[in-house]
């Protein structure tokens, strides 16, 4: 008996190989199509590199903390050239029967959004890619002294306060500010 099974198991599989092969006995199954396989094509060489972008991090309270060197306001940007481009009320957090004001101010392709309570203007976030006003030029002069404190090697540069709550976000080119967003912290 022991030897019967491997020799029925051999048959078997010789029976299963002629079938698989004679047409007749093949399964009614349509023969499947082969799908023609993409062809790899040559990309051509690249002359320059490709160098990854390097992003920084640092932490400069003064950068971050006050990167305009002074308070800057909506009428402060209204007065040198910018235009009110939206008004949005919101709810104040801690004074819920108090109705605050998101205003937007366009001025040279900068987007500027404060957070305006009766008292005051608070700058929400800002986003400049033009530093001809002063309060551009004393940003880009800081944020600049940070990029070559930490080496000047980078694409963009992270700038932080030491609690990591405002932060100053700058697109660099050839060692120069590019663009920059400002998002300070607001409660």
């Amino acid at each position: 008996m022991n030897i019967m099974v491997p020799g029925m198991l051999l048959t078997g599989i010789m029976i299963l190989v002629a079938c698989r092969d004679d047409p007749q006995t093949a399964s009614t199954e349509p023969p499947r199509r082969s799908v023609p396989k993409a062809r790899a094509q040559a990309v051509p060489a690249k002359s320059a590199v490709v160098r990854a972008k390097r992003v920084c991090t640092i932490t400069d309270a003064a950068a971050a903390n006050d990167p305009f060197g002074a308070e800057v306001t909506a009428a402060d940007i209204v007065r040198s050239g910018g235009r009110i481009v939206g008004r949005k009320a919101v709810k104040n957090a801690h004074a819920p029967e108090q109705t605050d004001t998101l205003v937007t101010v366009l001025q040279s392709g900068n987007r500027w959004v404060f957070y305006r309570t009766p008292e005051k203007d608070l700058l929400s976030s800002a986003t400049l890619v033009s530093f001809t006003t002063p309060y551009g030029q004393t940003l880009r002069s800081r944020v600049g002294a940070s990029y070559r404190r930490q080496g000047g090697s980078c694409d963009s540069l992270l700038i932080s306060d030491d609690m990591q709550m405002n932060r100053v976000v700058a697109s660099m080119s050839s060692g120069q500010v590019r663009k920059v967003r400002i998002e300070p912290y607001l409660d």
